[in-house]
């Protein structure tokens, strides 16, 4: 709705009632990434099974996005693996984080720390909100590699922050739902496109543009002939 001066009170009452970020740095001693169902930086806990990214495939483009230093990237041997043998394509990662019940469809103290940061910045007030995002990315990068994000613009600060929160969000609906919202704005539209390998030395690119119909999901058939007003959105 880009309601952002309605939604930054809200997100930040949120984090009145729950600010404990997870913090990832204990990997360094522990090698593994583990986080229960039931962790402290979950608001609502919304999941299937194990959530994600039990034995998810990272894109090499979703690679190439993780900050140098990541605990979760660099120093969680038990759960990041290569991925080419999985699936094929070169530079991709596999993660088997058996360990961790990530929050597919909930609200989780990160979420709403990336929400109010993307409000205060579409405001005016950038410095806040990327106070918001470092507040995250602390407690995501080992400090040798951590420097803060800054930005003197809007467009500059909105990068850093999807930057940091399509990592903060891979497994859950928001990076998807975030793809269609910044899609219906020039400035933040982006067409993604992958090289995908078929056999040998072939590849295919595929394309997926803001205005692709595959961002819509269509009405059930049952439900549209059911009900004569209800119109077909795809």
């Amino acid at each position: 709705m880009k309601r952002y001066n309605d939604a930054l009170p809200m997100a930040l009452k949120a984090l009145e009632y729950n600010n404990n970020i997870e913090d990832r740095s204990y990997i360094l001693e522990t090698f593994t990434w583990s986080l229960t169902a039931d962790a402290p930086n979950n608001i609502l806990y919304v999941s299937a099974n194990m959530g994600s990214p039990f034995m998810e495939i990272i894109s090499p483009e979703t690679v190439a996005l993780f900050e140098e230093g990541d605990y979760v990237k660099d120093y969680d041997f038990m759960s990041w693996m290569d991925g080419e043998g999985y699936c094929g394509v070169p530079g991709s990662a596999f993660c088997f984080a058996m360990s961790v019940w990530g929050n597919c469809f909930g609200i989780t103290v990160e979420r709403m720390y990336c929400l109010a940061a993307e409000c205060y910045i579409r405001t005016g007030e950038i410095e806040e909100g990327l106070d918001l995002v470092n507040e995250v990315r602390k407690r995501r990068i080992h400090p040798d590699n951590y420097t803060d994000f800054t930005a003197s613009t809007e467009a500059e600060a909105m990068a850093l922050l999807q930057r940091a929160k399509w990592i903060e969000c891979i497994g859950s609906y928001e990076n998807f739902f975030d793809c269609k919202r910044w899609n219906s704005e020039e400035a933040y539209r982006r067409t993604i496109t992958k090289q995908l390998p078929v056999g040998g030395d072939n590849v295919v690119t595929c394309t997926l543009t803001p205005d692709s119909p595959l961002w819509v999901f269509p009405f059930p058939s049952d439900a549209v002939n059911y009900n004569p007003s209800l119109i077909q959105n795809y």
